[in-house]
């Protein structure tokens, strides 16, 4: 689904390096995949589908990596706000 926060980190992860693939899913592999959640208010966040696995260490890389792109898109829209 689009939005601003998913279009910033889809942009901003190509730019450092991230592969970042959109496909259609399958219920099961929802429970058996790291999910990310994306909105204005949090940023983005881990989730699980239905007793899914938690993010294991290379999703928290992954997580990380991600949140560093939000926030340096965030700072950047700031400083250009500031500068009017």
């Amino acid at each position: 689904m689009p939005g601003i926060v998913r279009a910033v980190l889809l942009d901003r992860a190509k730019t450092a390096g991230i592969a970042i693939a959109e496909a259609p899913v399958e219920a099961q592999a929802l429970r058996d995949s790291a999910l990310f959640l994306t909105n204005s208010l949090i940023g983005l966040r881990a989730a699980s589908v239905g007793g899914g696995r938690e993010p294991d260490n290379a999703a928290q890389r992954i997580l990380q990596a991600l949140k560093s792109c939000y926030a340096d898109a965030m700072s950047s829209d700031l400083a250009k706000r500031a500068a009017g």
